[in-house]
């Protein structure tokens, strides 16, 4: 599949190899991956302006975009697919097997999230057991809401830096930083992305 993700004047174009998986009427509860509320997102950032109305406390938003996530979860059932063109062994009738969750298989969103779930708690973040994707760091004052391959991430921005300096060891990431600058002329403060 090819997708612009730039503009007609200036193409970037991202292709992906995709899987078609069929679920042929069978219900499988195991492939079910939760998303979160829009009240969870809705917390976070109201969180960082009430810290903001206590004075320059120094709260961003970060938006994070981890790249190729469902390639990152490791396949637990038996899944083959017919290789495509570009592959040497295509037209032997041969298929590969996946280690890897690939898009468009129906477990790839649960193994990814089983993928950012190991992660986040690895480096200390506690998950919520009311909502499995928010995520809380103690220490850090950070929460992180996570919409399958995008994090929305509150908190003090020094242990944001430190956060996304950790998550760059497991991920390939592109983040937005959202945070107060420097008050106007009429006192206000102004929100910038960096």
């Amino acid at each position: 599949m090819d997708v612009n993700k730039g503009t007609d004047e200036a193409p970037r174009i991202r292709s992906r190899l995709v899987g078609q998986e069929f679920a042929r009427g069978e219900r499988r509860d195991e492939l079910y991956a939760p998303t979160p509320s829009l009240a969870a997102a809705r917390l976070a950032i109201s969180m960082v302006v009430s810290q903001s109305k206590q004075g320059p406390k120094g709260w961003e938003i970060v938006l994070l975009d981890i790249k190729k996530a469902f390639l990152y979860g490791k396949m637990w059932r038996n899944v083959y697919i017919e290789l495509p063109d570009e592959d040497e062994k295509s037209g032997r009738g041969l298929v590969g097997k996946l280690d890897r969750a690939m898009y468009g298989t129906r477990d790839a969103p649960a193994e990814w999230q089983a993928e950012l779930e190991r992660t986040m708690v690895s480096i200390g973040f506690v998950q919520s057991s009311s909502t499995p994707c928010v995520y809380y760091h103690e220490d850090w004052q950070l929460r992180v809401v996570a919409h399958v391959d995008d994090l929305l991430c509150v908190g003090p921005g020094r242990w944001l830096k430190h956060f996304l300096k950790e998550l760059d060891k497991f991920y390939d990431c592109t983040a937005t930083t959202l945070g107060p600058e420097r008050a106007d002329s009429r006192g206000a403060r102004s929100w910038a992305v960096r």
